[in-house]
């Protein structure tokens, strides 16, 4: 639809939104952000009740794996890596939280 309305052909267009969609999910997948924004798409954000009960999860699964062997120690490494992750995005919502407490005690203070 869009190729014929620009009039382009899809072997040329198709790389290009594959390589930009491959970006994204890079971007998104990365959690070095709570909120990534994308120029045509808008702004995809993590919800904080999930990321918790991620956390959770993947604290279950870290019992579950005990790292002693080699091949045991990558996964738990992996694990343990997106869930260091996940609570740095965790602790990113609470700051956030504590300073708009912080600007709506100080709103309501001056008025």
């Amino acid at each position: 639809m869009f190729c014929e309305e620009y009039n382009l052909e899809v072997s040329k267009v198709k790389p290009l939104i594959e390589e930009y969609f491959k970006q994204v999910k890079k971007e998104v997948s990365s959690l070095n952000y709570n909120r990534v924004r994308i120029d045509g798409i808008g702004t995809l954000e993590l919800r904080q009740p999930k990321v918790q009960i991620r956390i959770k999860k993947l604290e279950k699964a870290l019992g579950l794996i005990p790292p002693t062997s080699f091949t045991n120690y990558a996964k738990y490494a992996k694990i343990d890596e997106l869930k260091k992750k996940l609570e740095d995005r965790d602790a990113e919502f609470n700051k956030e939280k504590k300073e708009k407490l912080e600007h709506k005690e100080r709103r309501w203070k001056k008025s």
